[in-house]
């Protein structure tokens, strides 16, 4: 089982960026582009999250 937790916090602090990047795009690929579709999750992802059908 993957631990995501832990994959998130190694990654938090990592970025090429000194912002969200969300805030510079208007959370272009962070949002439902497609009736269901939005961002692209790694496989297993998914449980993070909640509300998934």
């Amino acid at each position: 089982m993957v631990d995501w937790d832990r994959i998130y916090r190694l990654l938090d602090d990592i970025t090429p960026l000194a912002v969200d990047c969300g805030r510079l795009c208007g959370s272009a690929c962070c949002s439902e582009w497609e009736q269901g579709a939005g961002i692209y999750l790694l496989p297993g992802e998914e449980s993070m999250f909640s509300g998934f059908d």
